[in-house]
């Protein structure tokens, strides 16, 4: 019974975290659906509130015999009244606890160092996009001086061409 209430106790306190990350989350969305966003997150809020008044009923009317193996009405098969039997079950079940602590704080230096390198990647691909951009417009503006360029050589040839042949009639 002990482990379903750390596991309860676990899984709130990570719900909690996560909704304390989308609080985080939600102020960087834009306006326009930042409402309806905003209303999920006080709804869950609100679950979890409901889910820890849920447990922490359940939880007192547990009587705390139930919690050491090997008494009555733990439902426990444990015939020994060993205390060093107790203990060793007890630091195990502290060492289990520690290493879940661990793995919780190992997971979350990766997710910020996850985040820490999407930003960077988002960072430099946003420095190549402006790149691509003023190399295009670069390149469409050379494109069109050179059209204008060609167009205004034809356009002098022509002219050229036209005044020689004129001038051709003229000196007959």
């Amino acid at each position: 019974m002990y482990v379903v209430h750390f596991l309860m106790n676990i899984a709130m306190v990570t719900i909690d975290g996560q909704i304390s990350q989308l609080e985080i989350e939600v102020q960087g969305i834009p306006a326009s659906i930042h409402g309806q966003y905003t209303t999920w997150l006080r709804q869950a809020k609100n679950e979890l509130i409901r889910y820890r008044k849920i447990h922490k009923e359940s939880f007192a009317t547990v009587a705390p015999a139930d919690f050491v193996p090997g008494t009555k009405g733990s439902g426990s098969v444990g015939t020994s009244n060993d205390p060093f039997g107790e203990r060793t079950r007890l630091l195990a079940g502290a060492e289990i606890l520690e290493d879940g602590s661990r793995r919780i704080v190992n997971s979350t230096r990766i997710a910020f160092e996850t985040e820490t390198y999407g930003a960077n990647i988002l960072k430099g691909l946003r420095g190549q996009r402006e790149q691509i951009e003023n190399a295009r417009d670069t390149v469409s503006c050379h494109s069109f001086l050179s059209v204008a360029y060609a167009i205004t050589n034809i356009s002098c040839e022509l002219q050229i061409q036209m005044l020689t042949g004129h001038m051709g009639k003229f000196r007959l």
